[in-house]
């Protein structure tokens, strides 16, 4: 048990404040400029404030905004003075805020700009710190008891008679005190705030059980990937907890980034992501350091540690974290055990466990089956005092002498650690007498590469139970027959009685709980009205990609005329339409024009699907000056054409030339096409020799106005050989910075070497080309000059370290003819006719 004189003269969240604001008054609360103090001043001032304007001990206050500073001080200032707040989920419409500010009678609410409501029956403020113009003093310190009610929380909908949450100052400040005792949060830690303070999780686990040591609270409110990046590159995070579906989407990320970036580097990181452990037990631990340095540069160095909870997070999940270096905390806990009453250790590898009790909790199974599996209890200073005015709902989860009953099912192994094995209301018990535990086959299927999600429970199905599935699938044009065959493959290695017997598909999101978990309910009603795919077609019904709002509606009706499709649908994305990064660009200039808006061309090429880039076109502001186009065709050049004699690079350039002429028995045709005055130097990609081939047919005099863009990753050349007319870009998937490093450059009267290609051949066959080069030539008016290398694939392909050296192979360069883009309609037609003449080229010399 905890010792308890560690509770010593606190007996409220308020005496919790004031000694933690007190002995911290220096810390930064909110990582960056606003001390301990300063908030502590704020939060007594807002206290004072409501006390002369009436608001007493008792009241019920809510508040009603994203994640900021200004939450925290608010939270503190109404539990400081007696108040109780009701954090309300803002994610609701307003009807359903009408109904829980009735149902408990709230006296008043703070509410964020960010939300455009008004209350019928209580007074509003707004939470924002800063329309105070002053502090106001006179806050009046009152009488309140650990057992005096701190905060109420809904848990399970608006409708009916829905259960509040009754969480007492000792439920808070006790958690709080003992968890972090457990934890052992470092002094002054900075905590990155995303999950949302209306949740328990977020309020309690990201705030109250780190505050006792001072910590700082970096908010945010966005949930999208980059906005992440950014605050964790802003702000040296220690400690960064969310829920376990944000743990596997960000890796899922990197994963995918690696892949795209080099199918070497792919293997390479999967092999050390799977084995990294194992690697390190054997003394080896500094590969996986090296290879994933780059992963702890996105989330920080000072990372301590991260947090999981909400749900379980996936055994795979927990050991590829684990292996790239990071501990990972997994908690268990509701609302009603005040977040977290479970955790484990840190710094062991413990994965599909969720640790032993906090200090001042107790566990125990009630009634067990053979396997030690029963429903989960738990007794001690995070259990709630019952629900708010609902004693028949109160009198069905917490026992006469205190137990409260969770209504999951688990096992304590002989550590004393819990496992949590699923919901006992979801438990499906088949005619067999078998149980079947949902969550535990929800994890195994899901570890499918064509499941993005999936929702198991039992269905009655011609009298019998039946463990029936509805399945999201990873891409929507996955068909019924494909799931099906894969949930066959998948089934070959579980029990009978426990694979999925049929299933549904669904392409919306399956319903969930602010934990991430299924609403099965919604689902199966869902599925009873036919909102599921259940037959042998194509996959799961296409929603519509539809609005009532007149600006979405242009929004829609241009998308449909750019991409040629009478109707849309909410989870298509571009890439269905085959748009590539240039006709990206394309897309976002006919947008800007016909909508009148500025478009942020990375926000734009993040978007998921199709919905998503709807909901963020129509809140574009209207545009402000050039439109992309005009800024990559007409606006500021930014790319400087800078290049100098280098003594120790045309050495170099000559010592190849005459080696190339030896061993691959180098020519070059039609040398009198040789004039590149302002042109565009369009080349097949065959090998890594192509560019020196190239340049070393050249004179310094000719060479020293030719440009070539190239990836940032080969910027260390710039360091190797000073001047050489290379330009680096950081191209990533996108097609737009180096369209514009290269109009820069041709616009100052230089000439461009472009690969249409994109990258090298991987089997010596001309690869289609993408229509940049034709571009710059269409829209700068420049001319093309064509240019085929042949032979080079047969010497240095793809797959080799080293170019062969002893080989009868050769390799020939041929110069064509310029191509002036005013003969041509369109910049198809220009980019057709180019790949024809070098294709032609090909076929002429092999």
């Amino acid at each position: 048990m905890i010792d308890i004189t560690i509770f010593k003269g606190i007996n409220s969240l308020y005496d919790f404040y004031k000694m933690t604001f007190n002995k911290y008054s220096n810390n930064k609360f909110d990582g960056i400029s606003i001390t301990y103090k300063e908030a502590f001043d704020m939060a007594k001032s807002r206290a004072a404030k409501m006390q002369q304007l009436g608001f007493k001990k008792g009241d019920i206050i809510a508040i009603l905004a994203l994640n900021s500073t200004d939450w925290l001080i608010t939270y503190i200032a109404l539990t400081s003075m007696g108040v109780i707040a009701l954090p309300l989920d803002t994610n609701l419409k307003a009807d359903n805020y009408n109904k829980m500010l009735d149902q408990v009678d709230a006296k008043a609410i703070f509410i964020s700009k960010e939300f455009d409501y008004k209350p019928k029956n209580c007074k509003v403020f707004e939470i924002d710190i800063n329309k105070e113009e002053n502090l106001l003093p006179g806050f009046k310190e009152v009488e309140i008891y650990a057992e005096d009610l701190a905060t109420l929380l809904y848990t399970s909908g608006t409708t009916g008679n829905p259960k509040i949450v009754q969480l007492t100052h000792g439920n808070m400040f006790k958690a709080s005190i003992g968890g972090n005792r457990f934890v052992d949060v470092k002094e002054g830690s900075l905590v990155l705030c995303m999950l949302p303070f209306y949740h328990i999780f977020g309020l309690h686990s990201t705030f109250l059980a780190t505050f006792g040591v001072g910590s700082g609270y970096i908010s945010q409110p966005s949930l999208n990937g980059l906005d992440i990046i950014k605050s964790l590159a802003d702000n040296e995070i220690n400690v960064f907890p969310a829920v376990p579906k944000l743990w596997e989407m960000m890796l899922d990320g990197i994963i995918d980034k690696v892949k795209n970036s080099s199918k070497i580097k792919h293997a390479i990181f999967m092999f050390n992501l799977k084995h990294g452990g194992i690697l390190k037990k054997i003394g080896l631990g500094i590969i996986p350091k090296i290879i994933f340095k780059p992963v702890h540069k996105v989330f920080g160095e000072k990372i301590e540690f991260l947090i999981t909870g909400g749900a379980a997070l996936k055994k795979e999940y927990y050991k590829y974290y684990y292996n790239m270096g990071f501990k990972i905390m997994e908690g268990y806990g509701l609302t009603e055990t005040t977040s977290a009453i479970c955790a484990s250790d840190r710094h062991n590898y413990n994965p599909g466990q969720s640790g032993r009790p906090l200090p001042g909790n107790q566990i125990k199974i009630i009634n067990p089956n053979p396997k030690g599996i029963g429903e989960i209890s738990f007794k001690g200073h995070n259990v709630f005092p019952g629900y708010y005015k609902n004693q028949e709902a109160t009198d069905k989860v917490l026992t006469t002498d205190g137990w409260f009953k969770t209504g999951d099912l688990g096992y304590i192994d002989k550590k004393g650690s819990l496992h949590v094995t699923g919901r006992e209301k979801n438990l499906i018990v088949l005619d067999s007498g078998k149980n079947v535990y949902p969550e535990e086959l929800e994890a195994f299927y899901s570890d499918s590469k064509l499941i993005s999600d999936i929702a198991v429970f039992g269905i009655m199905v011609n009298g019998s139970e039946t463990v029936f599935a509805v399945i999201v699938p990873i891409k929507a044009n996955i068909t019924y027959k494909e799931l099906k065959l894969e949930i066959t493959r998948l089934g070959r290695g579980l029990p009978t009685y426990k694979t999925v017997k049929d299933f549904a598909i669904s392409v919306d999101p399956l319903p969930k709980t602010t934990k991430r978990t299924n609403i099965n309910s919604k689902i199966i009603d869902n599925l009873e009205q036919g909102l599921y795919n259940r037959g042998e077609g194509e996959a799961g019904i296409e929603k519509e990609l539809t609005a009532n709002d007149p600006k979405k509606i242009a929004i829609i009706n241009i998308l449909k005329d750019e991409l040629k499709s009478k109707k849309l649908y909410c989870s298509q994305n571009l890439r269905d339409f085959n748009i590539d990064s240039l006709g990206s660009m394309n897309l976002i200039v006919q947008l800007e024009v016909k909508l009148s808006i500025k478009i942020e061309e990375k926000i734009f090429s993040a978007a998921e699907n199709l919905e998503n880039l709807t909901n963020y076109l129509s809140i574009c502001k209207r545009g402000e000056g050039r439109t992309t186009f005009d800024e990559l065709i007409n606006g500021k050049i930014e790319t400087k054409s800078v290049a100098f004699f280098n003594p120790i690079f045309e050495l170099l350039l000559v010592i190849f030339r005459f080696l190339s002429k030896i061993l691959w028995k180098v020519k070059i045709y039609n040398k009198e096409n040789e004039i590149f005055t302002n042109s565009i130097i369009a080349i097949n990609h065959q090998s890594l020799l192509d560019i020196m081939i190239l340049l070393s047919s050249l004179s310094y005099k000719i060479r020293k106005d030719i440009f070539i863009t190239g990836k940032k990753e080969l910027k260390f050349l710039k360091f190797l050989f000073p001047g050489i007319s290379y330009i680096f870009v950081d191209r990533k998937n996108n097609a737009i910075p180096a369209l514009k490093a290269g109009a820069d450059i041709l616009r100052q009267g230089k000439s461009l070497i472009i690969f249409p290609e994109g990258t090298r051949s991987s089997n010596g066959v001309l690869k289609e080309f993408k229509t940049g080069a034709a571009f710059l030539a269409k829209e700068l008016k420049k001319t093309i000059i064509p240019m085929t290398i042949n032979g080079a694939f047969k010497i240095f392909p793809k797959n080799r370290l080293f170019p062969r050296f002893i080989t009868k192979e050769k390799i020939t360069l041929t110069i064509g003819k310029k191509i002036n883009p005013v003969n041509y309609k369109s910049i198809d037609r220009l980019n057709s006719v180019l790949f024809n003449t070098i294709k032609g080229e090909l076929i002429l010399r092999n």
